[in-house]
């Protein structure tokens, strides 16, 4: 059995872990990233659409403030949020956005100012898209991870890859270590740690259609549950509303919405207006989830899903905010500017 030692064992190698390696970097304690796979290539960042909402002074130029994030962010909740991590979520934002972008991320910008948008949920443009420097359109989220697994890189932060963690030790209530198998070897690894910081991402590929990567097994969950820590709010899956139902499956990003896609059911109908007659398109993305399932199990879907119209964008906005996305169609000889594409949550 192989043995290790280091102050902080950091479990995962998506967005959330290498930020905690950065942060701790700064500090005098030895640090050791443990991740099932590539550290960087992984995890449901890698998946995500690759935008952030905060309060940026173009936003406060147009009305915007953290108090206003903090109100819509409770009202898309329905109200049962966590009032303190959602003061701190929109408190904290702003510098984190700005701390993303001096580690090496890259910020869609019109004239050298962010460009906002206003996707659903949001009452007022507060978020912000990366550049996509060519990655494919299911990895766009890459444009967050790769730089930061650069700075990971030039920082010399040691990294075991292809470790699963499988148990977590426990002496006297505290955690005192880890249990890993080297997936290529079989082998076992006993770490030695003063503090765990478990960043293994969620479950999302344990459901059937999904588009998560194939390592977000809810090892997190597992792991931190069989140590004796609490689990909350296990019943809050988010279901991302328009997924392509083709070859590839491909996310369509909700800010398409607000700026004039809209979904029609098989008879063309825009059928939200049956279930969201006030928000519409721009209602939240559980409740446009629901609305599609529903709309489905009536009939009007058209085989399991619904239609996504984006003709009503205009060209030249399509163009600047969605080139990926066009070109992943084009690829399927799908014309955007003119054909309804098939979606389902």
């Amino acid at each position: 059995m192989e043995r290790r030692k280091t102050d902080i064992l950091i479990i995962g190698g998506g967005l959330a872990a290498m930020m905690a390696a950065l942060e701790a970097a700064g500090s005098p304690l030895s640090i050791l990233i443990a991740s099932k796979g590539k550290v960087g290539c992984g995890g449901a960042t890698l998946m995500a659409g690759a935008n952030f909402a905060a309060v940026l002074p173009e936003g406060e130029a147009q009305g915007d403030c953290i108090s206003a994030h903090v109100e819509e962010t409770c009202l898309a909740g329905a109200g049962i949020n966590d009032r303190d991590l959602v003061d701190t979520l929109a408190a904290n934002a702003p510098g984190d956005l700005l701390l993303l972008e001096r580690l090496g991320l890259e910020f869609i910008k019109r004239e050298g100012r962010f460009d906002l948008r206003k996707p659903p949920g949001h009452l007022r443009p507060r978020t912000v898209f990366t550049v996509n420097p060519g990655f494919p359109m299911q990895i766009r989220g890459k444009s967050i991870t790769a730089p930061l697994r650069r700075r990971v890189l030039e920082k010399g932060i040691p990294r075991l890859e292809g470790v699963a963690i499988v148990k977590l030790i426990v002496e006297n209530g505290s955690v005192a270590g880890a249990l890993g198998v080297d997936r290529r070897t079989g082998e076992t690894i006993a770490f030695e740690c003063k503090a765990v910081i478990l960043a293994g991402g969620g479950g999302g590929f344990l459901y059937e259609k999904n588009t998560n990567p194939n390592d977000l097994t809810g090892d997190s969950y597992a792991l931190a549950m069989a140590a004796g820590c609490p689990l909350r709010d296990m019943e809050f899956v988010q279901f991302f509303p328009c997924v392509h139902l083709g070859s590839p499956r491909v996310p369509i990003s909700s800010p398409i919405l607000a700026d004039g896609a809209v979904l029609r059911n098989r008879e063309g109908e825009r059928f939200l207006a049956r279930y969201e007659p006030e928000r519409m398109e721009l209602a939240t993305r559980d409740a446009v989830s629901r609305a599609i399932f529903r709309e489905i199990q009536m009939g009007g879907g058209i085989d399991g899903g619904v239609y996504l119209d984006i003709t009503g964008v205009p060209r030249d906005l399509l163009a600047f905010r969605f080139p990926d996305l066009i070109a992943v169609f084009r690829k399927q000889g799908i014309d955007l500017h003119t054909q309804w594409i098939r979606v389902a949550p």
